[in-house]
């Protein structure tokens, strides 16, 4: 697995941190990070977020 970059962990981190019950698209996520799109979260969620609870 490739070293994740800050925009991974920024992901990751963000994904960490929604309550349980809530939902937040991959488009959502980008958005509130100013950064990205839905396919580059979704990406990120593919390859980096098998450990995060969603």
């Amino acid at each position: 697995m490739l070293e994740p970059t800050p925009y991974v962990e920024l992901v990751l981190d963000l994904v960490e941190r929604i309550p349980a019950g809530k939902v937040l698209s991959y488009g959502d996520v980008a958005e509130y990070l100013g950064a990205g799109g839905p396919r580059q979260v979704g990406r990120v969620m593919a390859y980096y977020g098998g450990g995060v609870p969603w």
